[in-house]
């Protein structure tokens, strides 16, 4: 169908009014990316100055304090600092906007409880962290204060993620009631894609919350290496390195509390699913293809997981371990 241009008499078809508008969508669509693109780095940027400046106060207040804050290591701890805050803050407003994701007519799910829960426990791990590091005094104005409202920002950070695991944690396991009980379920494309929509946010909330608590420890082992390049007197300033592996070792067991659970309960409702579609006959005939399929749906939904794999998701739960181990050998040299 066309129609003619009342001023040029130029023919217009439908097909092109239809490739237009398309095309304009799309420059929008890279425009509107851009922008968000753009404020997003400028905030970013200003987060981080504003964070160095911040822990730059004070720092001629005594002259311990001087001789810390003269140190390559103190720029490079105040630098990571302000590196640390701008990306958990983008890293919360990430996990927040997967999260709109999972808010469906369908999912009742609510978060109230679960965040205050979440910020129950997180008090109470704050105030065991506030204790013990109120031990390793900072050569600072007010330097322990500071890092401590660094502390609840990474708590605050880290709740989008958590949340979202649990949110993920309560679909899965609805969807696990019906399968269990043989009840009507969705269509199989829809449970396919449902387990491998969870199975993708699962992972982007982990791997955003590791990513915290891995930045925050590697912090807590550039500080260290700050004090004692300072070369500050061991007896006022003491930082032992048992008390840096045991913060990376207390947050890799808190990570692997919120990741592993969750991917075992994933894990074995897309077991059970492929069970029932491709169920072992009573007679024990199989029928022809039956294997092939199986194997298709399970490489499918990605259960069936390479060594390579395997090894890189070990190796994300163990970031703050070994971040810490490596932190404390270097700042012992």
């Amino acid at each position: 169908m066309s129609y003619s241009d009342p001023v040029t008499g130029y023919k217009i078809h439908d097909q092109h009014v239809k490739n237009a508008t398309k095309r304009l969508s799309e420059w929008a669509m890279r425009v509107r990316t851009g922008a968000h693109l753009a404020v997003f780095s400028l905030f970013a940027v200003l987060v981080y100055w504003v964070t160095v400046f911040l822990m730059h106060l004070g720092s001629g207040w005594t002259l311990e304090s001087q001789r810390f804050s003269g140190t390559v290591e103190f720029e490079a701890w105040t630098e990571l600092l302000g590196v640390n805050v701008a990306v958990w803050i983008m890293i919360a407003i990430w996990l927040w906007r997967q999260g709109m994701v999972w808010k469906r007519e369908r999912d009742h799910i609510g978060v109230v409880v679960p965040a205050l829960i979440y910020f129950a426990l997180a008090g109470f791990v704050y105030q065991g962290l506030a204790q013990a590091q109120s031990h390793v005094p900072i050569p600072l104005y007010l330097g322990n204060q500071r890092t401590h409202i660094v502390t609840l920002l990474a708590f605050a950070c880290a709740m989008p993620g958590v949340l979202g695991v649990w949110r993920l944690s309560a679909r899965l396991h609805e969807l696990k009631e019906k399968i269990s009980q043989g009840r009507e379920l969705p269509s199989g494309d829809e449970i396919v894609s449902t387990l491998r929509e969870c199975r993708l946010n699962l992972l982007h909330c982990v791997a955003g919350v590791g990513a915290i608590i891995t930045g925050a420890v590697l912090a807590v082992a550039a500080l260290r290496a700050a004090i004692h390049a300072a070369g500050l007197p061991v007896s006022r300033y003491p930082f032992p390195a048992t008390w840096l592996l045991f913060l990376g070792a207390y947050f890799t067991a808190v990570l692997a509390l919120i990741a592993v659970p969750a991917f075992i309960s994933w894990r074995s409702l897309a077991m059970a699913y492929v069970a029932r579609i491709y169920a072992v006959p009573a007679d024990g005939r199989l029928p022809e293809n039956w294997a092939a399929g199986r194997s298709g749906l399970k490489r499918l939904l990605h259960v069936e997981r390479v060594p390579i794999e395997v090894a890189a998701n070990l190796l994300g739960l163990l970031a703050p371990l070994l971040t810490a181990i490596l932190g404390a050998f270097v700042s012992a040299g």
